[in-house]
């Protein structure tokens, strides 16, 4: 208890720093150390229990999931300009399939595929009771998605979690996940697999796929630096002008000050991937502006991502602009007031 207590304290001394610079305009950082001149918004675009948020273009606006609520098992808000958002009282995935056990659907991901909408959806295993991925269907970016499938299409024996869709340049499907030993005390791993386009269209027809996945999956990332503890995991995959492959990831534990977003790059797709030694961002980083900052996605030069409020009782989205100097992304960050 003291050390749960101890958290809150920092975590409060935070807000309360933050609360001061929303007073007035202020200055921001990149996580390389230059300055620059922002506006800093809300604590919170989604001032709501909102984690693990993945973000949507959709005819010049944007589309926003996240983990279930106690209403939704996928929750939805838009945007029309990525700053002022409304959380819909729609749940994007009201009916889980048979295979689901309700009450864990967490991490989800959408993206349009053909004439039609794809979810990717983290859920309890009814079989093997472990969390798996499971593949839905809409023909509207905010649902209601259906499920063809009678089981998960990724369940390795320590579960999977955190599915991320990527598309290359040249049109080619890949999925990455995290395999979840954590769930089983293990450490995680980050792995990736090409998709069969023919499934993803299949999904989008209503039609159920034995497998989506093509050859063996690849080990990506394992938890190898010190900030990461035993968890990596959020995978999130982009590629850049000059061909390089970016897979910004959450490492540390979720609910502590420690977790945080790192990033790892390669020439290919499917690696070998070189980590940075210091995560992107972090609660010390941020001079704790995000509490806990992860669970991310990036949509043009915005990263978006999750952090806790300052009681420790629920994660708010934020965004943040990215910055890159030769495929090195940084972060603009709030700084206080001098």
């Amino acid at each position: 208890m003291a050390e749960r207590r101890g958290r809150r304290a920092l975590a409060l001394s935070g807000a309360a720093a933050l609360a001061l610079c929303l007073l007035s305009a202020c200055t921001g950082t990149t996580t390389d150390g230059s300055a620059v001149d922002i506006d800093l918004p809300e604590p919170f675009l989604i001032d709501a229990d909102f984690p693990d948020p993945d973000l949507l273009e959709v005819d010049g606006g944007y589309v926003a999931y996240a983990t279930q609520s106690e209403d939704s098992n996928v929750q939805v808000a838009v945007s029309d300009d990525l700053e002022s958002w409304a959380l819909l009282e729609t749940d994007a995935f009201p009916d889980l399939p048979e295979w689901v056990i309700p009450g864990d659907t967490w991490a989800p991901e959408v993206s349009a595929w053909g004439d039609g909408y794809l979810l990717f959806h983290t859920s309890t295993d009814l079989y093997t009771g472990r969390q798996c991925i499971g593949l839905a269907a809409s023909a509207s970016p905010v649902g209601p998605f259906v499920e063809s499938n009678d089981r998960a299409l990724v369940c390795p024996e320590d579960g999977a979690i955190d599915a991320s869709l990527f598309i290359d340049p040249s049109g080619s499907p890949y999925l990455l996940w995290k395999v979840d030993g954590n769930c089983c005390g293990g450490n995680g791993s980050i792995w990736i697999s090409p998709v069969d386009p023919g499934a993803l269209d299949s999904a989008v027809a209503g039609v159920a796929a034995a497998s989506i996945l093509v050859g063996e999956p690849i080990r990506l990332l394992d938890t190898d630096e010190l900030w990461e503890g035993d968890v990596v995991e959020a995978p999130t995959l982009i590629s850049r002008p000059d061909g390089r492959y970016v897979l910004f990831y959450s490492g540390g534990a979720y609910d502590g000050l420690e977790y945080a977003i790192g990033w790892a790059s390669s020439d290919s797709a499917t690696g070998p991937f070189v980590k940075s030694r210091e995560p992107l961002l972090t609660t010390e980083s941020s001079d704790f502006a995000f509490i806990g900052p992860g669970g991310q996605d990036v949509i043009g030069d915005t990263m978006v991502f999750h952090s806790w409020d300052p009681d420790h009782a629920y994660r708010g989205m934020h965004t943040a602009p990215l910055e890159w100097t030769d495929d090195v992304p940084s972060v603009v960050l709030p700084r206080r007031p001098d």
